[in-house]
């Protein structure tokens, strides 16, 4: 059976001008050594794994690059979480709380604290996926006995 972008073929006999389109610039392709740039579509787009999936099955050598404005993503005062701020405007806002003053000051405080919540919010997920250190810790259980007890550490730190 043939699929055509998530189309059962035997149902619709019709040939859409888009899909033809779409057939003709595989057609202009080479098979082998395509380079494609996806503009502005970053890995945190909900379209961007359909695209590299839609991309690598029709050319599976091809390399695929792309770009998109992370600090755009982070930033902005009422398009967060619950219309509130995204990560980098309250870390700024935090560290002009903390008296900092310059823009590489609060920047880079801010900058690193985003990274440090998005490597905590990975470990996280990585330990929930049965993962641990084989250098650190003899068992998974052993990892996340420590895990919790340094997130209890972190919690009462904040708390004070």
């Amino acid at each position: 059976m043939r699929r055509q972008l998530g189309r059962d073929a035997r149902r619709d006999d019709r040939r859409d001008p888009d899909e033809e389109r779409r057939d003709d610039d595989r057609a202009t392709l080479p098979l082998w050594g395509s380079r494609i740039h996806l503009l502005g579509l970053g890995p945190e787009s909900r379209r961007y794994a359909e695209a590299i999936q839609t991309i690598k099955t029709r050319r599976p050598d091809c390399e695929v690059t792309s770009d998109s404005v992370l600090t755009r993503r982070l930033a902005g005062r009422t398009n967060g979480p619950g219309g509130g701020p995204r990560v980098l405007t309250r870390e700024q806002d935090r560290a002009r709380a903390l008296g900092m003053k310059t823009s590489t000051e609060v920047k880079s405080f801010a900058l690193r604290q985003q990274g440090s919540e998005e490597a905590r919010a990975e470990l996280r997920s990585a330990r929930a996926a049965g993962w641990f250190d084989v250098e650190l810790f003899e068992s998974w259980e052993e990892s996340n006995a420590a895990a919790a007890a340094r997130e209890a550490e972190e919690a009462q730190g904040s708390a004070a």
